[in-house]
C-alpha cells in the first residue's frame, strides 16, 4: 500500500514538473528597462498576448519592447499564426502559354510553355514584409515513340520571387519560370520504324516551394502533397 502511494506521489511530481517546463517563461525589457518574466500566448489582431509568471495576462503591441525582445515576438507571431492556418493561404494552378502547331513529314507537333501560377493570400491582420519564394517543379518529358507511357526524362525548373510588401487581408498571383512542353501525333497511315506509342505528350507533375518573411521560414508546400517522393522513386528507376 504504501508502496503505490509513493508510485502515486512520484507521478504527480512529474506530471507537475512536465506542467512547469512546458509554461517556459523569458526575461522581457520594455523600452524603458523595466523587465519581466513571461510568455507569449496568443495573437489578437496585429498585437500580442502575454503571461507573466505571477499568472497575470495582457495584450501589447511588440514594439513597446526592445529591439532584441521585439525580433522574437515578431517571429514568434508568425510561427503560432502559420501553425493555427491563420497567416498564409497557398494556392497554385497549373498554366500555358499558346501551343504553336507544327508539322515535319507525317509528325505534327505542337509546342507551348508550361508555368504555375502562384497564389498567397494573407489571412492575417499584419503585414508580410520581405516575402520570398522559393520553388522548384516537374515535368514528365515524354519520349516519343515509346514502347511504354513509362519511358521518359523527369526534369525541374527552379526559381524564386520576392515580394516586398504584402498587406494584411490580401493576396497577391505571380508566375514562375516556364519549361518547354510538346505533344507529338503522327498522321495517319504513318508508323515509327521499330515500333513505339503514335503520341507523346509532356506533363507538368507538381511544385514544392519554401516561403520565408526576411530569414524566417514559415512555410512548406507541396503539389500533390507528394512530389519530390515521386521524383525521387521514379527518377532512380
Amino acid at each position: 500500500m504504501r508502496y503505490a502511494f509513493s508510485l502515486c506521489i512520484l507521478s504527480f511530481l512529474v506530471l507537475c514538473c512536465s506542467a512547469q517546463a512546458r509554461e517556459w517563461y523569458r526575461e522581457f525589457t520594455s523600452q524603458s528597462g523595466q523587465t519581466m518574466n513571461a510568455r507569449p500566448v496568443a495573437v489578437i489582431g496585429q498585437n500580442i498576448r502575454i503571461k507573466r509568471d505571477d499568472g497575470a495576462e495582457f495584450t501589447v503591441a511588440p514594439d513597446i519592447f526592445s529591439e532584441k525582445d521585439q525580433k522574437f515576438l515578431k517571429e514568434w507571431r508568425l510561427t503560432f499564426l502559420m501553425d493555427q492556418g491563420r497567416l498564409l493561404k497557398i494556392n497554385t494552378k497549373e498554366g500555358g502559354t499558346r501551343k504553336e502547331r507544327s508539322q515535319d513529314g507525317g509528325i505534327e507537333s505542337w509546342d507551348w510553355n508550361g508555368y504555375y501560377e502562384i497564389t498567397l493570400e494573407n489571412s492575417s491582420d499584419i503585414d508580410l514584409k520581405n516575402v520570398r519564394v522559393e520553388y522548384v517543379f516537374f515535368k514528365f518529358d515524354d519520349q516519343i515513340a515509346a514502347d511504354s507511357r513509362k519511358d521518359g526524362d523527369y526534369k525541374k525548373q527552379e526559381g524564386e520571387y520576392n515580394i516586398n510588401f504584402l498587406s494584411a487581408r490580401k493576396s497577391i498571383t505571380t508566375s514562375t519560370e516556364r519549361i518547354a512542353m510538346q505533344k507529338t501525333e503522327l498522321d495517319a497511315g504513318y508508323y515509327w520504324v521499330g515500333g513505339g506509342a503514335k503520341k507523346s505528350m509532356d506533363k507538368l507533375l507538381g511544385i514544392s516551394m519554401k516561403i520565408y518573411v526576411g530569414d524566417q521560414l514559415i512555410a512548406r508546400y507541396a503539389s500533390p502533397k507528394d512530389i519530390l517522393d515521386k521524383v525521387r522513386t521514379n527518377s532512380s528507376r
